[in-house]
């Protein structure tokens, strides 16, 4: 007869509930630090300054921005739109700069063609990431003062309306702070 006890079945029980039970609460804790703390979204209102939308070009009194990007459903959706905008932004001559807004460098090119196969032109296009913009998604549109004050802003594809309240908008003179 051997001397080694054979462990007891109701300790290997205990101690393998005792582990399950345990990595169940870690990994509870963690999903419930993650839920209690969300990222906070990025919140545009107008009046707000962004440095990232200030005129570049001396006479510019407002800058129109299309903040975009050539993989968004909705930016594709809104390029008949985007066109329109471009027929209103000629007439309204040198004090006004059109520009496309992309959050990541490699992504620039890829605008500007799409833009050119759909007859949008616009002055530049510049990198600038969400958070420096303040919006949370794309497309969205932004209006700005040379000193880069929002006077008018628009998130999400528009409708209609939107869109001929943007094209209102543009005809208005700029309004000092």
């Amino acid at each position: 007869m051997s001397n080694t006890k054979t462990p007891k079945p109701w300790l290997d029980i205990t101690v393998n509930l005792a582990l399950i039970v345990t990595c169940a609460f870690v990994i509870g804790t963690v999903v419930q630090a993650r839920q209690a703390a969300p990222t906070p979204r990025p919140s545009l209102t107008d009046g707000d300054q962004l440095e990232a939308l200030r005129a570049h070009e001396p006479d510019t009194e407002r800058t129109i921005s299309l903040v975009v990007s050539p993989s968004c459903r909705f930016c594709k959706e809104s390029l008949p739109f985007y066109q329109r905008l471009t027929e209103q932004h000629r007439q309204l001559g040198a004090a006004t700069n059109l520009q496309a807004v992309v959050a990541d460098a490699s992504l620039v090119e890829e605008q500007k063609e799409l833009f050119a196969q759909h007859g949008v032109v616009v002055d530049a296009t510049i990198v600038a990431p969400p958070a420096e913009v303040k919006v949370p998604g794309v497309p969205a549109i932004i209006v700005t003062d040379a000193e880069g004050r929002v006077l008018r802003h628009w998130i999400g594809k528009l409708d209609e309306a939107r869109e001929q309240e943007v094209l209102r908008s543009l005809r208005a003179p700029v309004s000092a702070g």
